[in-house]
């Protein structure tokens, strides 16, 4: 009885760390550069076509985390945004046919009042598993209105 106690306890603290958001600071802060703090990044994100946009408020960082939580269970938890000080960048590759994709923000530079977000999307090298995949990256920083994304 005692093992299967241990088992169970084991594989709920497997899943829930698997399930929690990733948050690390990311960037250097240097006089152009913005630092941002990456929210969640994965391979399933149910967004089929490649996008990237910033989010600007509430009911728009809803409607993004209602299509990537459609198909997980627990879903990811919304974060509290400052959306009058805060920026929500969200990265989206759309569908792929194989794992080993991936995209993340290398840095983001502020030119005058515009946001340059440049950003890095991997591709598979070698052999990977056969899955359909939507790999994502979505990431907060001080308030942007406007931005340029640029693939490195």
């Amino acid at each position: 009885m005692k093992t299967i106690t241990y088992i169970t306890l084991l594989t709920l603290l497997i899943v829930n760390t698997a399930c929690k958001p990733k948050q690390k600071m990311s960037a250097k802060n240097t006089d152009n550069n913005i630092t941002f703090t990456e929210i969640i990044s994965g391979t399933h994100s149910n967004f089929k076509e490649a996008n990237s946009f910033i989010v600007n408020s509430e009911d728009e960082l809803r409607k993004v985390y209602a299509t990537i939580n459609m198909t997980r269970r627990p879903g990811f938890y919304l974060p509290k945004i400052d959306f009058s000080k805060e920026s929500i960048i969200c990265l989206f590759l759309g569908t792929k046919s194989t794992g080993g994709y991936s995209v993340k923000i290398n840095n983001i530079n502020l030119n005058g009042k515009k946001a340059e977000i440049f950003y890095k999307a991997t591709t598979p090298n070698g052999i990977t598993t056969t899955i359909i995949t939507q790999p994502f990256y979505i990431a907060k920083t001080k308030k942007i209105n406007t931005a340029e994304f640029v693939k490195i």
